[in-house]
Formats: C-alpha cells, sequence, structure tokens
C-alpha cells in the first residue's frame, strides 16, 4: 500500500478512490474505522478533567453545544463536553483539516450532509463516528473479535 497526505497531513490510499480510513487512540484504547464511497471520520477520548470545559468548549464547539453545556451539572457536563468534542473532531478529522481553529467549517457544513454515531468504546470513554452522507449500515468489531 502507497500513502499520501493531504494538506493538512491526513493520510489516504494513494492509488484508491473508494476507500477511506481514519483512526483515534487515546490512552489505553484505539479505534478505526473504514467507509468505501464517502469520507469518515473517528475520534475517541478518554473523559479526563479538561482545564476548563467552559473555555475550550467556547472556542472549539458550535456555539449551540458551548451554550448547552453551561446550566448542567458537573460530570453530565464534562461527559456531554466529551461527546460534543469527539463529534466535532471525528467530522473535521474526516474532511481532512483537525481543528485548527474551523468552528465555521462545523457551523456551516454538517446539517443535513453527515451522519453521527457515538459508539460505546468502554467506560470513561466517548468516541464518535463521522460519515459523510445519509446514515450508513455499521458493522463493528472488537480486536478479539478479528483474531
Amino acid at each position: 500500500m502507497r500513502f499520501r497526505y493531504g494538506l493538512f497531513g491526513k493520510p489516504e490510499l494513494a492509488n484508491e478512490k473508494t476507500i477511506s480510513f481514519n483512526v483515534s487512540h487515546s490512552k489505553d484504547l484505539a479505534v478505526f474505522a473504514f467507509a468505501r464511497n464517502r469520507k469518515v471520520g473517528v475520534d475517541i477520548e478518554y473523559i479526563s478533567s479538561a482545564p476548563s470545559i467552559a473555555e475550550i468548549a467556547g472556542q472549539f464547539l458550535m456555539t449551540e453545544e458551548g451554550m448547552s453545556l453551561k446550566p448542567a451539572p458537573g460530570y453530565i457536563r464534562k461527559k456531554a463536553f466529551f461527546r460534543a468534542w469527539t463529534r466535532n473532531e471525528a467530522y473535521l478529522k474526516a474532511i481532512g483539516t483537525g481543528f485548527a481553529g474551523r468552528r465555521d467549517l462545523l457551523e456551516t457544513n454538517v446539517k443535513g450532509r453527515w451522519s453521527f454515531t457515538g459508539i460505546s468504546v468502554g467506560r470513561g470513554y466517548a468516541a464518535c463516528l463521522a460519515v459523510e452522507g445519509p446514515e450508513p449500515s455499521f458493522k463493528f468489531l472488537q480486536w478479539m473479535d478479528v483474531i
């Protein structure tokens, strides 16, 4: 296999236009996503104590997402923040930019054009899959399933 890299460093298969992939890892887990004939992004985050969820949310999350975190109490706010973070990062990884301060892309390009699925990967983690177009059928495998 030969790889090439997009403008912001996202790897893709050099001679294959129909298969896209993405990978994310955090602490002890990794998630891989593959799609045919559409862009795909995935993100996983260990739910830790972020220094200032309100400050980070204001800078990187869509306006309504950041506003919805304010009234939520403690751990609920933290879980909601990481769910929103992984959703946004999965999308930005799918289009190949990463966060790079591009909240404007989220607010203008997502609605109706992308499907998002939260992934249950383990206690203490948040993960999301972003797929271009309508919601596809999914097949989830754990590493133990493929060995």
